[in-house]
Formats: structure tokens, sequence, C-alpha cells
């Protein structure tokens, strides 16, 4: 009788511990095939934004964005540059160095901070109104064409077209700028 109850045991602890066995397999398979689903959307997920000035939704992934965004930032950083009071230099530079690459901080802080103190000498005011933008999304580069017109004092100055170009840095998520300068037209 006890080496019936002794087998019955045994053959019960077998069961279970197949059981258990199973249970550990299913589990490690489980997350071997969640591990592959994951290498596979690593770099592919589309991050929705909305800036500043935006129409549209745009999206950003690990190694581009989408044109919508480059042109929204774009239009937005020219108007915190290209629309300026003596009274709302400072603020506006300063929210426009937020967005600017760390190696071009200084020179960027330098040139704005120039700015600012010649506005405010020669009581200067620039408005820009924009015509035209040109973006490349896989160069993180934006060209902006507009009418620039200055005031000195109370007196407005000819209002010129010019064409202004940004270049961007990308990484991690964070689209910054590289350099932001007036381009020359050829005649």
């Amino acid at each position: 009788m006890k080496h019936i109850l002794q087998k019955s045991r045994i053959q019960h602890l077998i069961l279970r511990r197949n059981g258990y066995l199973l249970l550990a397999v299913s589990s490690i398979l489980l997350n071997v095939v969640l591990g592959l689903g994951m290498v596979n959307v690593v770099g592919h997920e589309k991050i929705v934004l909305v800036p500043p000035v935006m129409e549209r939704s745009t999206w950003v992934t690990s190694y581009q964005v989408s044109p919508e965004y480059l042109s929204g930032m774009s239009l937005f950083l020219a108007d915190l540059l290209l629309n300026v009071t003596p009274s709302n230099a400072m603020t506006q530079h300063q929210l426009f160095l937020r967005y600017v690459d760390s190696p071009q901080y200084e020179k960027f802080k330098t040139e704005l901070f120039t700015e600012e103190d010649r506005m405010k000498k020669e009581h200067m005011t620039m408005s820009f109104q924009l015509s035209d933008i040109q973006v490349d999304p896989s160069k993180f580069i934006a060209r902006i064409s507009g009418d620039v017109q200055y005031m000195v004092g109370s007196t407005m100055m000819p209002i010129k077209h010019l064409t202004y170009s940004f270049a961007f840095t990308y990484h991690l998520g964070l689209l910054k700028v590289k350099s932001f300068e007036e381009v020359t037209s050829r005649a």
C-alpha cells in the first residue's frame, strides 16, 4: 500500500513539475518574441508634435523630422529674430537661445546682445513679412524669404526683400539651430 501511495505522489509531483516547466518554457518563448518585436520597433516610432506655430500635425523619428515640423519651427524662430523692438528684444532673444545648438550658443549670444544694444541706442524696430519658405528635411535646412522693414526712431526705412537660411542639428528628438544667416542673392 505504501508503495502505491508513494508512486501516486511521485506521479502527482511529476505532473506538477511538467506543468511548471511548460509554463516556464512558454514564458521564455514569449519574452523572446517580445524582445524581437522591440528590436524591430526601435528607431521606427514617430512622435507627433505640435510646436508653437503649427497648422497641421507633425512628426519626428530618431533620424528625421517632417517638413511641416521643420517649417513651423523655422517660422517660430524667424519671428523671434526678425520681429523685434527695443522693448521685446531681450525676451525674444533669450527665448531664441533656448533653441541654439550648444557649440554655437556663445556666438549667437554675443551677436544678439550686440543687436539688442544697437536697437536700444538707435530706437530701431524690425519687422518681417514672410513671402516664401522652403525646407529640406533630409539636410535640416530651411530658407525663408520675405520683406524686412526697419524703423529707426520715427523714420521708416525702405522695405527690403531678403532671404535667410536656417541650418539645424537634430539629435535625440531635439532640433537645434546651428546657423542663421542672410542669403545673398546673385545678380
